[in-house]
Order: C-alpha cells, then structure tokens, then sequence
C-alpha cells in the first residue's frame, strides 16, 4: 500500500467522530489531535490537526517520514499550502482552474481556511473527500469528521508530497544483539554486531530527530 493509499484508510477509521460536547472543538480523539500540533485542550478549530494527526498515523503505519513534520504552524490549514508550494507539491494552484482528476491522498486547501483529504476524483474538478470539523453544510467548524463532495474551486489549492523518505532501516541480526547487551554495554571492535547495532540505532535516531 502507498503512503497516499495508507493516509486515505487510516482518515476513514475517524469518519463520524464528533465534538464531545458539541461545539466545543473538543473531545478524546480531537484533544489528542491538536495537542500533536502544539495545542493541547486548547478548543481551537481542528481541521488542519485532524488532517496532520492522519498524516503522521499514516506515516508511522508505512514506517516512513511524515512529510510535513518540520513544517510550522501545523494547526493552519492555509501552512499546507505554503509549505506544499516551497517543496514543489502543487498540483493545482490557486487561480488554477480545477476541472482535472486529482488523486487519492492528495491534499486540498480550501479559500475559506480549511482542509481536507481527497478519497478520489468524482468526476473532473469535483472530489470526495475526508475532512475534519466539517457539518452537513460544509463548514469549517462543524464539530465533525465526515466525507464531502466538493467541487474544486478557482481559489483552492491542491498538493500531493509524493513519496515520503524511508526511515532508516536497522539489520535484525544487530538489533538483537544490542537488545542481549543493552545500553549498559561499551561497543567494542568494528565488525562486532553490538558496536554495528549501535552505530545504526544511532543513525536512526539522528534522522527521525534531524540531529547533526
């Protein structure tokens, strides 16, 4: 399964998940969502975090990178496009008359401060998508995560990041045997698997935390 594939199924397990209270923007999966981008139990307007959080679940199932990660401002729906726009992810830009098929997975932000998932192309420049804190009218901050058909407008912005960096890969044989020594143990010669586990556990960490 693609990354894009992966973030379309796993934003489906949330359709129907709602404000608890209503109109509160606040409930277990919400609180959650907004505290990954940096506002917890803060009741802001969460579609951007709903769609960061299925980003980021979606990264982790396929063991890649999110590609949004080091992009700021994540609770703003309106930072998508910028930051898709800088890395080259633009399939549709703003102005941009949108009667093409656009794929699932990609990204679609709308004029009026809000984000989505496309789930596929319906017809050409008309998609159905997964959005969070949506309504029946197709607000903004609807309390809701729910599908909509959209017809893609002049001023909406879609982007794909394509396919997201691998994380970096540890051998088996070398994790066991930093697991049998633990990080108790002082790596040794070259060519021994403890020191060849560290090294590569070391690797990894720097490259999920962007360490130099």
């Amino acid at each position: 399964m693609t990354f894009s594939e992966k973030l379309v199924e796993v934003a489906q397990r949330y359709i129907g998940v709602a404000e608890k209270p209503p109109n509160t923007n606040s409930g277990p999966d919400i609180d959650r969502w907004l505290a990954l981008v940096g506002f917890p139990k803060s009741h802001q307007p969460w579609c951007a975090a709903f769609v960061y959080a299925m980003l980021d679940l979606a990264a982790a199932e396929c063991r890649v990178k999110n590609p949004f990660e080091k992009m700021p401002l994540k609770a703003r729906a309106f930072s998508y496009s910028e930051f898709g726009e800088r890395q080259g992810w633009i399939i549709k830009g703003r102005g941009e008359p949108g009667n093409h098929e656009y794929p699932a997975g990609s990204l679609i932000v709308f004029a009026f401060s809000h984000i989505g998932i496309v789930m596929r192309t319906l017809e050409p420049g008309k998609v159905r998508t997964i959005e969070g804190n949506t309504d029946a009218a197709g607000g903004n901050n609807g309390g809701m995560v729910m599908t909509k058909d959209r017809v893609v407008g002049l001023r909406d912005v879609i982007l794909s990041p394509g396919k997201p960096q691998p994380l970096a890969q540890v051998r088996e044989e070398h994790y066991i045997a930093f697991l049998k020594r633990g990080w108790s143990g002082t790596p040794s010669e070259a060519g021994n698997p403890y020191t060849a586990a560290a090294n590569e556990i070391t690797a990894l960490v720097k490259q999920h935390f962007d360490l130099d």
